[in-house]
C-alpha cells in the first residue's frame, strides 16, 4: 500500500497567520491605549511634563498687558536650582514666566527641542535655555523620551547624522516619535525599581558629579565645538525671530568650571547671542549642594535672586 503525505492547507495557514497578526495589532491598540490613559494620571513627572510642554506652547509675544513672556527651559539643574514661584514674584512686573523642564537633557535635546516648540506655535518674547557647560558640550540625547516630547519628524535625519545614529537606534525614535508605551517604556522599568528599591533616587544622585565642558580633544577642537553650538542656537533665533540667550547655572565646586564657563561665554558672545552667568561656580559654597551637581534649598535661593535680577536686565 502506498504511503499517503498530508500537506497542510494553505488556507488554514493563511488564516492562522491572519489571526496572529490581528491578535497582535489588538494588543498593541490595547497597550498603546492603556499607556495614553493611565501614564499621566500615575506620574507627577509627566503631569507635570506635558502640563508645562502645553503651556509654553500657548506662549506668545506680547500677550499680557505690560508684561513680555519669558520662555524657560532646561533639565533638571533648572528643577532643582530655581524656585520659580519666587523668581516669577520678583518679575511679575515686567515678565510673564514659562518653565519647561526635562530632566537629563542637554544641548542636542533643546537644539531640537526649540525648534519644535516654535514650529508648533510657541512664541515668546525672550527663550532663556539653561545649561551647565558639561550639558552644552554634550554630544547626546535623551532617546526615546526625547523623540516623543522635543524632536520633530522631520528632524529625525538630522539628529541621526549630529548625534551618529545607527539606523537601527533612529527607526526606534521614530517610533517612540508616535508611540506614548514605547517612548515611556524605559521610565515605566525606572519607576518600577524606584518603589521596589526604597532610597534607589537618592543613592543615583550621589553619582552625579562634574562634567567638563570640554570633553575630549585638543583645545581647539574643544573651542571649535562650542562656537559651532553657540553659532546654531543664534541661527535659530534668528529663524524664529526669538531672541534665545543661555543661562548657565553653578554646577558644582570643582575650580575647572571657571575654566568652562568662561569658554562658553567667550563662544555665546562671538555669535551675538547673550550669555549670561548669574553666580558664577566659583562663587559658591559645598554646602549650597544637594549632591555636588544640584542646588539645594540655599543654593536654590541665591540662585534665584540671581537670575531675578539677570532677568529684570534684559533688554
Amino acid at each position: 500500500m502506498p504511503l499517503s503525505t498530508s500537506s497542510s492547507n494553505p488556507r488554514s495557514a493563511n488564516g492562522a497567520i491572519a489571526l496572529l497578526l490581528a491578535s497582535l495589532l489588538v494588543w498593541l491598540v490595547v497597550v498603546e491605549s492603556g499607556a495614553r490613559l493611565l501614564v499621566n494620571p500615575a506620574s507627577k513627572v509627566q503631569r507635570r511634563v506635558e502640563g508645562e510642554r502645553v503651556a509654553a506652547l500657548a506662549l506668545r509675544r506680547g500677550a499680557a498687558q505690560r508684561q513680555r513672556t519669558l520662555l524657560l527651559v532646561g533639565n533638571s539643574l533648572l528643577l532643582e536650582g530655581v524656585d520659580v514661584p519666587d523668581l516669577v514674584r520678583m518679575t511679575q512686573h515686567r515678565w510673564l514666566i514659562q518653565r519647561f523642564v526635562v530632566e537629563n537633557t542637554s544641548y542636542l535635546d533643546w537644539h531640537f527641542g526649540l525648534r519644535r516648540l516654535f514650529e508648533e506655535g510657541s512664541h515668546p518674547d525672550v527663550a532663556l535655555l539653561m545649561l551647565s557647560p558639561g550639558n552644552f558640550s554634550a554630544s547626546t540625547t535623551r532617546g526615546d523620551y526625547f523623540a516623543r516630547y522635543l524632536m520633530r519628524t522631520n528632524d529625525l535625519p538630522a539628529v541621526m547624522q549630529t548625534a551618529q545614529l545607527h539606523p537601527t537606534i533612529g527607526s526606534g525614535l521614530l517610533l517612540a516619535r508616535y508611540s506614548v508605551f514605547y517612548a515611556l517604556r524605559s521610565e515605566f522599568r525606572k519607576q518600577v525599581s524606584l518603589r521596589m528599591i526604597p532610597g534607589l533616587e537618592r543613592l543615583l544622585g550621589k553619582f552625579a558629579r562634574y562634567t567638563g565642558a570640554a570633553g575630549a580633544g585638543t583645545a581647539a577642537t574643544r573651542s571649535e565645538l562650542l562656537r559651532k553650538r553657540a553659532d546654531e542656537i543664534a541661527e535659530l533665533s534668528r529663524d524664529y525671530s526669538v531672541p534665545i540667550h543661555l543661562v548657565i547655572p553653578p554646577s558644582g565646586s570643582s575650580p575647572l568650571l571657571a575654566l568652562d564657563e568662561k569658554a562658553v561665554l567667550d563662544a555665546v558672545a562671538r555669535s551675538g547671542m547673550q550669555g549670561i552667568l548669574p553666580l558664577p561656580s566659583s562663587d559658591t559654597q559645598p554646602d549650597q549642594f544637594a549632591d555636588g551637581f544640584h542646588l539645594n534649598e540655599n543654593g536654590r535661593a541665591a540662585f534665584t535672586s540671581k537670575l531675578a535680577q539677570a532677568i529684570l536686565a534684559l533688554p
